[in-house]
């Protein structure tokens, strides 16, 4: 299942959450994002366009959806984030190739930055 926002266009920002709030929150920071629930629909998202690929760490397979992001070839930021108490999922992210890995709350703060800095 997809929340593509308006139309089926790419978009700059696409981000992987299960977690409803969170995507409501990307998409108040973001009103063009793209949001999906499984990591597939993910990598049919991202288009040369994509600059911000936002990662949740609660979808399972998350470090896996980093690598192939990163392993696509798109130039885009990939920035995973995760509850505090997930070290070793936030360690898995970094090293499958995110460019940031942030605990939520930090995430939460910082998310409009990071929109805009794209």
């Amino acid at each position: 299942m997809k929340d593509k926002g308006i139309g089926t266009r790419k978009a700059g920002v696409v981000a992987l959450t299960r977690d409803l709030m969170f995507a409501a929150r990307i998409r108040g920071a973001a009103p063009e994002a793209v949001t999906v629930h499984a990591v597939d629909c993910l990598l049919e998202e991202i288009g040369p366009e994509t600059r911000l690929v936002l990662i949740d760490l609660d979808v399972s397979d998350a470090a896996g959806a980093v690598a192939s992001v990163r392993a696509s070839g798109t130039g885009a930021r990939i920035v995973a984030f995760a509850p505090h108490v997930e070290t070793e999922a936030m360690a898995s992210a970094g090293a499958a190739g995110a460019d940031r890995v942030m605990v939520r709350g930090r995430f939460v703060r910082e998310l409009p930055d990071l929109v805009k800095e794209v």
